[in-house]
């Protein structure tokens, strides 16, 4: 479920990703979507992500709310009441509507 992809859940892979590898620390790269959590990463684990680039997002620090619910206001919410009639397309809400994985999935290479 979409609700299950969060920051502590990509913590906790990027952390068990570094230990199936062998690995205790690391340096990150992220770009666009990547650099935002590039930036949370080296927050919350300092001493495992040692250094870090975070390419085209500058850090913003820690917002009150959401990353997505000042996209779902700017783009409207394709999940909400008014659904996909009056939402505007943007990426990081198209992750999160339900059929979003398998259609990445039936169409890997035009999704990558």
């Amino acid at each position: 479920a979409t609700a299950e992809y969060n920051v502590y859940r990509l913590a906790g892979d990027a952390i068990g990703l570094m230990g199936a590898l062998g690995y205790q620390k690391c340096l990150l790269v992220g770009h666009d979507w990547g650099a935002w959590l590039t930036w949370q990463l080296a927050l919350m684990h300092p001493d495992t992500f040692v250094a870090m680039c975070a390419m085209s997002v500058p850090y913003a620090g820690r917002g009150k709310g959401s990353l997505l619910a000042p996209l779902r206001k700017m783009h409207g919410d394709p999940l909400g009441p008014e659904a996909r009639e009056k939402a505007t397309f943007y990426y990081m809400l198209h992750h999160h509507l339900p059929e979003a994985a398998a259609s990445y999935e039936a169409n890997l290479k035009e999704a990558l």
